[in-house]
Parts: structure tokens; C-alpha cells; sequence
């Protein structure tokens, strides 16, 4: 995958006390306005990147460093994806094994269709953001989750 970090200017970025972050999307335009989001919100923000739900587990194995413990404080996922996994698959993955990491999927699809896909016992804590969005709007919700 292209180095999204080239997006963004590296003298605005100043990395101290790094929130670790996963976005994971297919889409590299749509990635980078999702990173100059967390950026904004944080500048501090320490962003990986993937396409696949095979490469966002691969990056997720390879940054644990403590059993039980994430290597992400947030992870950001839209639901179709490159690869053979989608968003829902990643942020039930997750759900189980990083309950408190919280996790916002991305999609053009109603949210009571992604409730009804991952279950409706399961999606109190789903974070959702509705593709078409502006930037004003992932910032407000991100702001709500980025603490």
C-alpha cells in the first residue's frame, strides 16, 4: 500500500504522546480525508494503514506487543474492503478480542442494515458514520469516540 504519511505535511504532524490508530480502507482518496480527520483531531496520532481485512489483522498481530492488549486505541474501517474480509468482520474480530477498542465502520448502507447484518443484540456498541460525509461531520463523530 502507498505511504498515505506523503499526504500530509510532515512539519504540521508532530508526534509526542502517539494515540495509536487503524484506518482501514480501500479507497486511498477516502483514506487520507479520514486521516487529515484524526490528524486534526489529534496531531499527536500515530495512524497505520491497510486495505484488507488480511493486512489490518497482519498489522494488528505484528503490533502486539502484550497479550490482551491492542496495539490500536481506535480503529476506523469501512465495511467493503480489498480481500476476502469486510469492516464487520474486522470490528467483530474486534469485539471479542479488544472489547474497549472502539471500533466506527464506514458505509454507504443504512445503518439498520449493518445493525441487522451483525446482529441486533451486538450493535450497542457500534460506532457508524454514513458515507456520504463531509469533513465537518467524520470530525464531530470522531471527536465523540477520540478521547
Amino acid at each position: 500500500m502507498e505511504n498515505l504519511s506523503t499526504y500530509f505535511n510532515s512539519d504540521q504532524v508532530v508526534r509526542k504522546q502517539c494515540k495509536k490508530v487503524l484506518i482501514v480502507e480501500d479507497d486511498l482518496f477516502l483514506a487520507a480525508i479520514v486521516g487529515r480527520a484524526v490528524y486534526d483531531i489529534n496531531a499527536d496520532s500515530d495512524i497505520d494503514w491497510a486495505t484488507s481485512l488480511e493486512q489490518a489483522l497482519g498489522k494488528m498481530i505484528k503490533g502486539t506487543e502484550q497479550i490482551g492488549k491492542s496495539p490500536y486505541e481506535l480503529v476506523i474501517a469501512d465495511i467493503m474492503l480489498e480481500g476476502h474480509g469486510t469492516g464487520l468482520d474486522l470490528w467483530k474480530i474486534f469485539c471479542r478480542t479488544y472489547p474497549d477498542v472502539p471500533v466506527v465502520i464506514m458505509s454507504a448502507l443504512p445503518k439498520n442494515e449493518v445493525v441487522e447484518a451483525i446482529g441486533f443484540k451486538s450493535h450497542s456498541n457500534l460506532n457508524f458514520i454514513k458515507k456520504p460525509f463531509s469533513m465537518g461531520e467524520l470530525k464531530i463523530n470522531l471527536k465523540e469516540i477520540f478521547v
